[in-house]
């Protein structure tokens, strides 16, 4: 059951709500969740808390045992963030009244935008160290191959797909702090919200750069130069704008890079069509490849942006990705046994 508070302090009636499950786009305030659950028995318990948009607090039993980020009543109260948590509690009976308290003042739409899950701490905990060390994992091998690429285009200045590769790996790296369990909070603390929910877009725009210099330096002989050049620029001045703006104004633009990317994904598809018509080197590897990475990539940013839980592309995301970067760094290595 959830009841809200908007900007005016006007309170809705109580009523029952999906959970996950996000507000209509550009609303802003507070709501409360009120579940009641039956357990087994009386004991220890683990409650797994994903996203939540965008700072809450947690009460079992009217007892408050977790708080992520402050929850406000305004803008200039709440301090926003994303961390995920395991909050393990003891109930000395087999019933628990779980509270959740969220408020949303700074992005275009809150709400509990993940599933909550409830059971054994122990097991729970495990699962979620084994979820944060795969993307360690991940992060390690983007990382790994994009200081590989970097020193590879160090020793071979005159070919750019190395320095493109490499800045796509860490474009990714940094993306997988963000959108598996947010262990960047792990990592770094005290980091702030604008600066992790900035970087989320600029790791998605940095992709998406990377991969078409990319394609333009394997296939400099495609026509579309001047169109090119043109969506680069829209996308500097994209990158510009979210890195001067405040958070409250990158929110409500975060939508146009929607069409940005629409037209990114077009122009980068006709590429390597036409490439894949002239008979280019191994066009249609990196063709197949682009089409998944491209289609995951736009999914799971729809997701991010407007908190979409249909389908999820994050671990499809990575598979994508990783296929495209074994086919690109094939055809560079070939090309260079070519020239």
């Amino acid at each position: 059951i959830g009841c809200s508070t908007d900007k005016e302090g006007n309170h809705s009636l109580k009523q029952y709500i999906e959970v996950p499950g996000t507000w209509e786009a550009g609303t802003y305030g507070t709501a409360t969740y009120r579940m009641n659950v039956k357990l087994p028995e009386k004991g220890r318990y683990g409650l797994y808390v994903g996203m939540i948009c965008n700072a809450y607090r947690l009460q079992i039993n009217g007892e408050e045992v977790f708080q992520n980020g402050v929850v406000g009543e305004n803008l200039q109260e709440e301090q926003p963030k994303w961390k995920y948590q395991i909050v393990p509690f003891y109930i000395e009976s087999n019933e628990a009244e779980i509270v959740i308290e969220v408020s949303n003042y700074h992005l275009l739409s809150g709400g509990i935008a993940d599933n909550i899950l409830i059971g054994d701490f122990e097991k729970l905990q495990t699962n979620f160290i084994k979820n944060a060390l795969t993307t360690a994992i991940t992060i390690g091998i983007f990382l790994g191959l994009g200081c590989y690429m970097l020193l590879l285009f160090s020793m071979q200045e005159r070919n750019k797909a190395y320095l493109y590769l490499s800045l796509h790996c860490i474009s990714q790296a940094a993306l997988e702090l963000i959108i598996n369990e947010c262990v960047i909070y792990y990592i770094i603390p005290n980091i702030s919200f604008e600066a992790v929910y900035k970087l989320q877009f600029l790791a998605y725009i940095g992709e998406v750069m990377a991969l078409g210099l990319f394609i333009k330096t394997m296939y400099p002989r495609q026509r579309h130069k001047k169109l090119f050049i043109a969506i680069m620029s829209c996308n500097m001045i994209y990158t510009v704008l979210i890195l001067v703006m405040p958070i409250v104004l990158v929110t409500h633009i975060a939508g146009i890079y929607i069409v940005l990317l629409v037209i990114n994904i077009a122009n980068m598809l006709i590429y390597l069509i036409e490439a894949v018509y002239k008979k280019e080197n191994y066009a249609w590897l990196i063709l197949s490849g682009t089409i998944i990475l491209l289609f995951t990539v736009s999914i799971d940013f729809i997701r991010r942006l407007y908190g979409l839980n249909a389908f999820s592309g994050i671990r499809n995301y990575v598979y994508g990705q990783l296929f495209l970067l074994v086919c690109q760094m094939y055809l560079v290595y070939r090309s260079e046994e070519h020239t």
